[in-house]
This record gives structure tokens, C-alpha cells and sequence, in this order.
């Protein structure tokens, strides 16, 4: 005969019954002196876990710091809808009357018969000495010389500094400089040839203020454009010329760009060659 243990506890069990009776009823852990019914019990509502506080400074609008350097602006121009033969007419017309180099500064500044000078941040008419017999013509201003408003500047600048000083002559007494148009086009692009044929009449009215012994043209478009040539400078450079502008006849000397120096180092060797040219050249004067 199997015993089994009663479906209820009873007052006359023993300990060890009871405790028997619990084994056979699934209780087989201990865990608190007083039962809970889980099947009754509500849930617990679930507690987001808190995070520490980090104490953090206020809020303030940041105030960028002061300089002494102001943000360069300019005034946008309108330049007048011409054509290029129209444009070139009213330079013309307007370097005849420039009877000096301040006069036709201050009348290229007004002039408004090019496109370019609706983009332009400056205009750039010149740089150094004015009665050098020395006077070089550079391709179209690029963003340096733009933002400074003088002829060569930037590393481009730095370098013919360098290039003339090799055969004692600086900026402040030793050469004048200039472009071959006075305002930069956008994203240093090749200057249109309407452009050039605008601005032409005013380079060369410069030149013959100026009046330069000798001409340093540098560069493929300031080399064709003065001198109505379009060989390729490797083939035109080192070779003296002769310029004739308003009964002035000029020795030119065509060479590279310092530009296209900083680009083409291999390049420096010819141009080394020019600057001996130019350096025996003036002895002979």
C-alpha cells in the first residue's frame, strides 16, 4: 500500500509531515517567512533609469573675437551693354584725354565699357617705379593682384621680385609694372578677345606715358595681344623686338610668366636667359 500525503494540511500533522506535504506540493525553496501570490499581485510600474545630473555652464551666443583686419567690400559696378568695337572706341577716346599716368588711372577706375568690371574686386593699373626705364606687362590680373589692386602680386609677385633682384633691380626703384587689362576675369579665366580689344587702347596709352626703354612683355596673352602675334612663347621669348606707339619705338623682349614659372620650374633655366638679355640691354643704354 502507497501512502500519499492529504490534499490539505491538518492540525494533527508533525513538522515533518508538513514539511512533506509542501515537497509534494512544488515548494521546494524558502525565500520569505510569508507566501506571495504572484498570479494576483499587480506589475510593477517600470522605472526609467535616472542619470546623473552633469552641472553644465549657461548658454551664451558666442562673439567671434575682434581684429584689426576689416573684411574687404566693394562697390558692384554696371557696366554699360557695348560692343567690343564700341567699347574699344570709348577707351580709345577716353586714354586720348588722359594727358598723365594719374589721369589715366583715374579714367580706366571710371570706365565702365567692359563686362569685367561687374565681377572685378579692384581695379589693378600698376605697381613700382614710374620712371623706371624698365616696364613690364603681365598677362590679366589674377585673385592676388586683384585683392590688392597692384600689378604682381602674390607668390607670382614674390617670385619676379626675386627674378629682378638677380640682376639688381627691385620693385621701389628698378621697374614698373602692369597688365595687360586692369580687372581680373572670373575664376582666372583667359581674357575673351572682346575684352582685350576693349582694353588695349589703355595699355598702350600707358605705355606711352610711361615712355620705358624697355618693355618686359610676360606671358602668351600680353605677348600677343601687344604684339599681334599668337606663336607660342616657347618659340617667341629671348627674342628682341621693336614697338612703335605713337612715333616711340620700344625694345621688347617677350618672355614667360612667373605664374607659369611656379607651375613649370624647368622653365627657369630660359628665363634666366631673358633676365641676362635685359640686364645687357640696359648697359648699352
Amino acid at each position: 500500500m502507497v501512502e500519499t500525503s492529504p490534499a490539505k494540511p491538518t492540525n494533527n500533522m508533525s513538522a515533518l509531515e508538513l514539511l512533506s506535504w509542501h515537497v509534494d506540493m512544488g515548494v521546494d525553496e524558502v525565500i520569505a517567512h510569508e507566501a506571495i501570490d504572484h498570479f494576483s499581485a499587480k506589475p510593477k510600474k517600470a522605472v526609467a533609469e535616472e542619470k546623473p545630473e552633469v552641472a553644465t555652464a549657461p548658454q551664451t551666443q558666442q562673439t567671434p573675437p575682434k581684429t584689426n583686419v576689416e573684411p574687404q567690400t566693394r562697390t558692384p559696378r554696371t557696366a554699360l551693354t557695348l560692343s567690343a568695337h564700341e567699347g574699344s572706341v570709348l577707351a580709345a577716346q577716353m586714354a586720348h584725354d588722359a594727358k598723365t599716368i594719374e589721369q589715366l588711372k583715374t579714367s580706366i577706375e571710371s570706365f565702365e565699357g567692359c563686362g569685367l568690371v561687374r565681377t572685378a574686386m579692384n581695379t589693378v593699373f600698376a605697381d613700382g617705379n614710374v620712371d623706371a626705364d624698365i616696364m613690364i606687362v603681365g598677362d590679366a590680373p589674377n585673385a592676388d593682384e586683384d585683392k590688392a589692386g597692384k600689378s604682381f602680386a602674390g607668390e607670382a609677385g614674390e617670385l619676379l621680385d626675386k627674378m629682378m633682384a638677380a640682376i639688381g633691380l627691385d620693385r621701389e626703384t628698378g621697374f614698373y609694372a602692369s597688365n595687360i587689362i586692369p580687372w581680373r576675369p572670373p575664376g582666372n579665366r583667359k581674357p575673351s578677345a572682346d575684352e582685350l580689344t576693349i582694353c588695349l587702347p589703355f595699355i598702350k596709352r600707358h605705355i606711352e606715358l610711361a615712355k620705358p626703354k624697355i618693355l618686359f612683355l610676360m606671358g602668351h596673352t600680353a605677348i600677343s595681344a601687344l604684339l599681334d602675334d599668337d606663336t607660342p612663347t616657347k618659340n617667341i621669348r629671348g627674342k628682341w623686338r621693336i614697338l612703335s606707339i605713337n612715333k616711340q619705338n620700344i625694345d621688347i623682349l617677350p618672355s614667360y610668366h612667373p605664374s607659369r614659372l611656379l607651375k613649370q620650374p624647368q622653365l627657369k633655366r630660359d628665363s634666366w636667359q631673358d633676365l641676362l638679355e635685359i640686364k645687357r640691354k640696359i648697359g648699352n643704354y
